[in-house]
This record gives structure tokens, C-alpha cells and sequence, in this order.
């Protein structure tokens, strides 16, 4: 059985496992999945039939190389203690649960994903839809009010025409009790235009009353959306900071170390700017993690990393590389002031102490120079910048060479 018939037949079981979740109405986790996975028979069987070891060592570094994908892609440090389980598991004893882990994860994390998206589309069309009929609702009142303005202009000539009526008969009828009973009809009358025209007004004024309550409940229920679509915004950003870095030192990951080298060689085209990389090992790291372990060499990681972003400019970028090997991207800075940088930067790492709990530790760091070269790859630059640093390596450590 070769890779790809593996690939095939894991996939087949993952694909009906995801569906019997599904159908049971149980939200779709890790730990779903992976309970799945381990209680079937068919995917124990597919690892019982490889016997050659030329297999398991494929389907080790396979799953090596997804690991170290995904943890750069999807930034879930769970990949990155899958990596050094695989790395440390020659005999690939434990490739199955490896393998559940990594798919039970990436599931999770899809999954997580795509309900995000799905609320988010849910919310801009309700929103769209409560737009369209707050609208409808807004050109209602508005033609109301034009139609009430209308009526009310109609009444106030009508009332004007009486009182000129009144005004004639005034200056026309000679006999004085003539004149006050029509004087008395014209004004009985003109009462009752009056009290028309208030009548209008107070029902016209109770269904704008009625009009604002709604389009007010409207404006509230668009506060709602407003929040739950800031929620997912957050959500969202979150989701895009996790992708491009690195969990454990907070530095950003190759991925988008790649995307700023590739910004800055366009800027260099467009502008003429110059840019400089840096490349950065601690030295005897391998010694620390032996003596002092695994939890201590993150800890220093992390120190380290707090330090190189405390020396940065906001247009400077730095990025985990891997292991302890770090690349900074120095903007608008030529040769001469990136190694005055770096100078500087060991300076501080030199003379830092890292504390942890009873240990005082001290670490130097190599560094490696390089300006960026018109023309030339962003594999050319990074592979002059690292010699460089093995050259700063191998004359001693603890030291700058330009590359």
C-alpha cells in the first residue's frame, strides 16, 4: 500500500465519519472526530497492512511536512507538538494517532471557519432586507408628509377664501343686523374648518408617532446587527492575525515574511528604496534545551523575541523562521545601518538576563546581513543572509557578518 491509496482510504472514513456527526445533530470538534476515527475498524485495519518500513517513513515525513504546513497556515500550536512527536518517532509507532490529531484539528478548524462565514452572510442579508424596508418605510412617510402638507395648504386657502368673503360683506352690507348674521354663519363656519384642519392634524400626528416607533425599532435592531457583525469582525481579525503568526514567539511566520520581502522588492522598483534583511540564530540552543529542556528553550524563545520587537521600527518586520532561527526585515535601511542595528541588537541580547523561576540564564545570537540586490530572488537573499550568519557562526559567534 503506497501513500496515495492511504490518502484515499482515510479520506473515504474522515468523509463518513463527518456525515454520522453530522446526522446526529453533534457539533463537530476535535475531539468528535477523533472519537470517531478511533473506534473505527476500517482505519486501524489501513495501518495494519503496511508492513514496509519504506512506507512508514514516507507517511512520517509526509505528515511532518503537513504538520509544519498547517501550523504556519493555521497557526494552532497543537501542530507544532505533532511535528517534534513525528520527528522524535523514528519507528512511526505513533503515525495513527499523529494522524488523527491532524485531521481532527483541521476539521475543527474549517468547520469553525465556514460557521463564521455563514453568520457573517446571514447578517448582511437580514441586513439588507431590514434596510430595503426601513426605506419603503421612510419614502412612506415622506410622501405622507407631502401629501398632509398638501391637504393642509387646500385648507388654509379654503379658510383664507372665508375670511375674505367676510371681509367684503363687511365693507358691502350697509345694515347692520344683516351683517352680523352673516358674520356669524361665515365665522360658524370657519369654526368648523378649524376644527377639520385639527382633527387632520392630530391623526395625521398619530401616525407619524406610530411611523417613528417603528422605524426607531428598526435603528435598534440595526444596533444589534451592528454589534454581532463587530463580533465577527473581531472573530474575523482574529482568525487572520492567528494566520500569519507564529503561536509560540508571537513574531509573525514565513508565510508572511514572503508577502512583506515581496512588498518591499516592488516598493524598490517603484521608488528606488533600499531594504535589508537580517538573519538571526541563538547560539548553543540545542545545549540549553539538553540541559535545561524543552520548556525552558520556548521561554527563551519568547524573551528573545519580546526583545527584537521592543528594537523595531513600526515599517520593521520580524518573523520566526523556525527553530530558533529568526529573520528581521529592516525597511528603507541600506547595508551600513542594518549592521549598526544588529551591532546594537547583540549588545542588548548579550547583556540580558533571562530569569527563569531560579535560573539566570545569558544566550548570545549569530547574525547574518544582507541588502537586497535588484534582480536577484527572494531565495538569493534569504540563502546570502544565512551564510552570513554561518560565517558569523563558524569565526566564533556572537558576532555580525554581511552577507
Amino acid at each position: 500500500m503506497n501513500i496515495k491509496n492511504i490518502a484515499n482510504s482515510v479520506g473515504s472514513i474522515v468523509i463518513e465519519g463527518l456525515k454520522e456527526i453530522r446526522g446526529k445533530r453533534v457539533p463537530l470538534t476535535a475531539t468528535t472526530l477523533a472519537n470517531y476515527l478511533k473506534e473505527n475498524e476500517e482505519f486501524y485495519k489501513i495501518f495494519e497492512g503496511i508492513q514496509s518500513t519504506e512506507v512508514i517513513q514516507e507517511l512520517r515525513y509526509f505528515l511532518i511536512e503537513k504538520a509544519s504546513f498547517f501550523a504556519s497556515v493555521l497557526n494552532v500550536q497543537d501542530f507544532i507538538q505533532i511535528k517534534d512527536s513525528l520527528e522524535k518517532d523514528p519507528e512511526g509507532e505513533h503515525l495513527k494517532n499523529d494522524i488523527i490529531t491532524i485531521i481532527s484539528l483541521v476539521a475543527e478548524y474549517l468547520d469553525k471557519a465556514i460557521n463564521v462565514q455563514s453568520r457573517l452572510k446571514s447578517i448582511i442579508d437580514e441586513i439588507v432586507i431590514r434596510f430595503d424596508k426601513t426605506s419603503n418605510t421612510l419614502n412612506s412617510i415622506l410622501e405622507e408628509n407631502s401629501n398632509i402638507l398638501k391637504k393642509d395648504i387646500e385648507e388654509d386657502k379654503k379658510i383664507a377664501n372665508e375670511l375674505t368673503g367676510v371681509n367684503h360683506l363687511i365693507i358691502n352690507e350697509s345694515s347692520i343686523e344683516a351683517l352680523k348674521s352673516m358674520v356669524l354663519s361665515k365665522v360658524d363656519e370657519l369654526s368648523k374648518e378649524i376644527s377639520k384642519k385639527i382633527d387632520n392634524k392630530h391623526t395625521a400626528l398619530k401616525h407619524l408617532e406610530q411611523e417613528k416607533k417603528h422605524v426607531n425599532k428598526e435603528l435598534s435592531e440595526y444596533k444589534v446587527k451592528e454589534q454581532e457583525l463587530a463580533k465577527i469582525k473581531k472573530e474575523l481579525e482574529k482568525y487572520k492575525m492567528e494566520s500569519v503568526t507564529d503561536p509560540l514567539t508571537g513574531l509573525f511566520n514565513r508565510k508572511f515574511m514572503i508577502k512583506k520581502i515581496e512588498e518591499e522588492i516592488e516598493r524598490g522598483k517603484r521608488y528606488g528604496s533600499k531594504f535589508s534583511i537580517i538573519f538571526l540564530d541563538i547560539d548553543n540552543f540545542k545545549r540549553m534545551n539538553d540541559v535545561y529542556g524543552h520548556i525552558v528553550g520556548d521561554f527563551v524563545l519568547k524573551y528573545l523575541a519580546n526583545i527584537i520587537k521592543s528594537e523595531l521600527r513600526k515599517v520593521d518586520y520580524a518573523f520566526r523562521y523556525g527553530g530558533e532561527e529568526m529573520v528581521i526585515l529592516l525597511s528603507e535601511t541600506n547595508l551600513e545601518n542594518a549592521l549598526k542595528f544588529s551591532e546594537r541588537l547583540l549588545e542588548v541580547v548579550r547583556n540580558t538576563i533571562f530569569k527563569y523561576k531560579t535560573e539566570d540564564l545569558k544566550i548570545t545570537v549569530s547574525i547574518g546581513v544582507a541588502e537586497f540586490k535588484p534582480g536577484e530572488t527572494i531565495e538569493q537573499l534569504i540563502e546570502r543572509a544565512d551564510m552570513a550568519m554561518l560565517k558569523a557562526k563558524q569565526a566564533g559567534k556572537d558576532r555580525v557578518v554581511s552577507g
